[in-house]
């Protein structure tokens, strides 16, 4: 343990003390919500589970900010992962026959009221005001099971976090456990072998201050600091003011945010595997040595990469290529909530840049391998790819590119899922349509991009001007009009809950919403509101401006339209 004038303490803890009777946690009111969502349960999960595959003596989970009450700790920082870890333990409780180990997790979890002993009853993480409801789901012996059934809600309570980790949980252990040793092994390294820093003060200020001190000057040393000292000093004297320019100079062309990515990109490339270690202890490991030596090599390397990067995604403007390339890039950038698709961009990019053959260059082949591309990331991420299924993916289209002498040959592999004949492409795409189709398509987290993907696709690429200002997702029918609306003469209580979150009942704005616009009849808020000034910066908000009535049979027909858009978008001629 270190101290620090008697403010701070710093002391690496396992999870079996997390979860002992030494702690006992609350989250304070004035915290975020859990909001976690189903890739962070599996990332969470999957980077334990494969920690304990790969023989790993110890697995890091990061820093958790603690603020010392008088009997328990609030946690400034960290909650997201700590009542993650509780609903990991309680589904593995519900799950496992094995009396001994349930009473063993829910021990961890739940300490029982003793009255000869005047020992009150403790939950070892309480959860946010809102979320006590709640808390039997995880502190009850087979409530997590019962949770799971509980009917549909809405994507955007809070709740459903909860909802989604038991869901997550329950199927990573149907995935991995077909034997009941085997869950008891992943407790055991759980417990034993999974490890936080807990960082404490007594000062709540101190401890927020410290919290904003982590989140955003940065630990003093990232990755990319560390890879950055460590090859630097490999550099013979003479040279090394040089080489400290190079990467400075990347710096400031890129950002250090995405030096970082930049590092992890390389990573991917190299390698072809998801991140089972630290990136660095990767680069020390696995990297060095086999794929590129320390010091001048890599670093010019990086420099290498970088600019390939800030070249065909970062600012693509400078690229002498189809215009379209550039619109797709910058929606898959800015509204694609993973890297996964870049490693490969930049791969491709690399290998066949001098690649020239009847009249075609790197750029036109490049523009063909995007399209493919992005055909390839939005099906597999709209289908519900998990976070491994979908890095294996990626990092199969670099080992095509390693294999494969043409570019040619590489655009033609670049296909969604594991096509091996036209009826396994007539599934994916059965697949594709009936996602899209669906009823709550508005609080999927594709919605957005889809739509602005449709809108592109309704402009003449040499036109279209990408909007750079926050965009927001509105509805046609509003989504709870009053019971004396028209909207409620139009459309049933039936077609309401059928066709409200439909895509063909949303259209895309410019600006934020406007609760008191929700409820005006079509004609004034397509006018007022969806067309204010007589036009959007989107084709397919403005498309409705000779849309007189909003029925049902005008939305059914909408709906089918944006259905055979995407459909064509993404299954199409290739």
């Amino acid at each position: 343990m270190s101290e620090r004038d008697d403010n701070i303490k710093a002391e690496k803890i396992a999870v079996k003390e997390i979860f002992g009777e030494k702690y006992r946690f609350e989250i304070p009111n004035f915290q975020r919500p859990f909001s976690w969502k189903r890739e962070n349960f599996e990332k969470l999960f999957e980077n334990i589970y494969d920690a304990l595959e790969s023989n790993q003596s110890e697995y890091f989970m990061g820093s958790i900010i603690l603020q010392k009450q008088k009997d328990y700790y609030y946690i400034i920082d960290g909650q997201q992962r700590l009542i993650s870890l509780a609903i990991l333990l309680a589904v593995i409780r519900d799950k496992i026959s094995d009396e001994e180990t349930r009473r063993d997790i829910q021990s961890s979890l739940f300490q029982k009221e003793i009255k000869i002993k005047h020992i009150p009853a403790v939950v070892r993480v309480k959860m946010w005001e809102d979320m006590e409801l709640l808390e039997d789901y995880i502190y009850k012996e087979g409530e997590t099971l019962n949770y799971k059934n509980i009917k549909y809600m809405d994507k955007k309570d809070p709740k459903y976090s909860l909802y989604e980790a038991i869901h997550t949980f329950i199927d990573k252990y149907e995935e991995e456990f077909d034997d009941e040793g085997k869950v008891k092994r992943f407790l055991e390294y759980l417990f034993n072998n999974v490890y936080v820093v807990f960082i404490s003060t007594r000062s709540l200020p101190y401890a927020i201050q410290l919290f904003n001190v982590l989140n955003t000057t940065g630990l003093p040393l990232s990755t990319a600091d560390i890879l950055k000292a460590s090859n630097i000093g490999e550099i013979e004297e003479n040279m090394r003011n040089i080489y400290v320019r190079k990467w400075r100079e990347v710096e400031n062309a890129i950002g250090r945010e995405e030096v970082e990515k930049v590092i992890e990109f390389i990573r991917t490339m190299k390698l072809k595997t998801k991140a089972r270690k630290g990136i660095y202890e990767e680069y020390k490991k696995s990297i060095f040595g086999k794929y590129l030596h320390k010091g001048k090599e890599f670093v010019d390397y990086f420099v290498k990469i970088s600019k390939i990067y800030r070249d065909t995604v970062l600012e693509p403007d400078d690229l002498r290529i189809h215009p379209k390339y550039k619109h797709i890039i910058r929606l898959m950038k800015r509204h694609i909530p993973f890297d996964d698709w870049i490693p490969p961009l930049i791969a491709f990019y690399e290998k066949f840049k001098g690649y020239r053959q009847n009249g075609n260059d790197i750029k036109g082949y490049l523009y063909k391998f995007l399209i493919n591309l992005e055909r390839k990331t939005v099906i597999e991420w709209v289908l519900g790819y998990t976070f491994t299924k979908r890095v294996n993916s990626f990092n199969g289209v670099i080992s095509v590119i390693d294999e494969e002498d043409k570019p040619e040959g590489v655009i033609q592999k670049v296909i969604p899922g594991e096509i091996k004949e036209t009826k396994d492409l007539d599934k994916i795409k059965d697949a594709f349509k009936e996602r899209i189709n669906f009823e709550d398509f508005y609080n999927e987290n594709f919605a957005k991009y889809l739509l602005l993907r449709i809108d592109l696709e309704m402009w003449d690429p040499d036109n279209y001007s990408p909007y750079e200002g926050e965009i927001t997702v509105e509805h046609i029918l509003p989504q709870n009009p009053p019971p004396d609306n028209e909207w409620c003469k139009l459309f049933n209580e039936n077609d309401r809950e059928e066709l409200t979150n439909k895509i063909g009942n949303l259209v895309l704005l410019s600006r934020r919403k406007n609760s008191r616009a929700n409820n005006y009849d079509f004609e004034k808020k397509k006018t007022a509101y969806f067309l204010k000034g007589g036009k959007t910066p989107f084709q397919i908000t403005n498309s409705l401006e000779n849309v007189r009535v909003w029925d049902r049979n005008a939305l059914s027909q909408r709906q089918e339209e944006m259905i055979n858009k995407l459909l064509t978008v993404y299954f199409g001629e290739r």
